[in-house]
């Protein structure tokens, strides 16, 4: 955690959500991504946590880390905070860089547009989101991440995001019914919805 003469009751409140999850853990990897920008102007910086058999990654910046600054009490920041889950080999000590670019990117990309990501979002890359690499993951669907949980910060409400990379064909059948419907059906082979650009 940044130290800071008022605190960081926000980054605090994700740090604890995550320590109730992955207890026995020791401290996250982190990775600062702000290069100087303002706090409340951009993704600060990503964690990353070592699940059985995954990375868990979570952004830092889209809510209030430090002191409250916006006028909605109720709400910190945007109100959410982005995650991904990613396939971890045993003997990985960092998670890919190209999923801590990602969150950044289409975190800041919030505070560039304006406009806020929700359940049910989609977004088409255009593109394989693990570039350079090469996949078939050109696209991103948002659902809640059912594993942690809402947080009620001293700045307001925060919920956590979780990031799926989607195919093509994937992203048109959530064009054609819905993103909940195609996610429900992943969840059968992909309880943990996992980003593996390798499938």
């Amino acid at each position: 955690m940044a130290e800071t003469e008022e605190g960081a009751p926000g980054w605090d409140a994700i740090e604890a959500a995550f320590r109730g999850l992955y207890p026995a853990q020791a401290p996250p990897r982190y990775f600062g991504t702000s290069g100087g920008e303002p706090p409340n102007s951009c993704v600060w910086g990503v964690s990353a946590y070592r699940a059985p058999g995954y990375w868990h990654l979570v952004t830092l910046g889209l809510s209030e880390l430090w002191a409250k600054q916006s006028d909605q009490p109720d709400t910190s920041g945007w109100g959410f905070e982005l995650t991904i889950r990613l396939p971890r080999g045993d003997r990985e000590t960092e998670p890919p860089g190209w999923a801590v670019k990602l969150l950044k990117v289409v975190g800041d990309s919030v505070y560039r547009t304006g406009k806020p990501l929700a359940e049910g979002s989609r977004l088409d890359i255009g593109a394989p989101i693990t570039m350079p690499l090469i996949s078939n993951l050109e696209a991103l669907a948002l659902t809640r991440d059912s594993e942690l949980p809402i947080l009620q910060t001293p700045n307001g409400r925060v919920e956590f995001l979780l990031v799926l990379g989607i195919s093509r064909d994937q992203l048109e059948q959530m064009q054609a019914s819905s993103t909940d419907e195609v996610l429900d059906r992943l969840r059968v082979s992909n309880p943990h919805l996992l980003t593996d650009p390798g499938r």
